[in-house]
């Protein structure tokens, strides 16, 4: 489970987005310099499920610009990670993606391609 809490309020709420694995670990989150990406790294060694497209090891990409809930992902992306070596790390421009243990660089301006 990840959970967010919106600290603008004066009593924050906390709230949980449900991770979808048979065996997970989040090795790393990171918000992006602009405020608008938060990046989970999830490492995982369930097969795809008809049920949700999270599988194996990915980042999910959520979009915090706005307050509230955490919505869906708005991109999964696929990579791969070592256990003890995953990190995530976004450019100070906020336009790429890097996660560490399988070097998987996202260019997040042009939709989350990979290069």
């Amino acid at each position: 489970m990840l959970f967010t809490w919106d600290l603008n309020q004066q009593y924050p709420e906390r709230r949980g987005y449900r991770i979808h694995s048979i065996r997970y670990l989040l090795p790393d989150v990171q918000v992006s310099p602009d405020g608008r990406w938060l990046a989970v790294a999830r490492h995982g060694g369930d097969a795809p499920s008809p049920r949700s497209p999270q599988y194996f090891d990915m980042v999910m990409l959520f979009d915090v610009s706005e307050p509230g809930p955490l919505g869906k992902p708005v991109a999964y992306l696929p990579a791969r990670f070592i256990r003890e070596s995953t990190c995530l790390a976004f450019s100070g421009d906020s336009r790429w993606l890097a996660a560490g243990g399988g070097a998987s660089v996202w260019d997040l301006k042009a939709g989350g391609h990979r290069r």
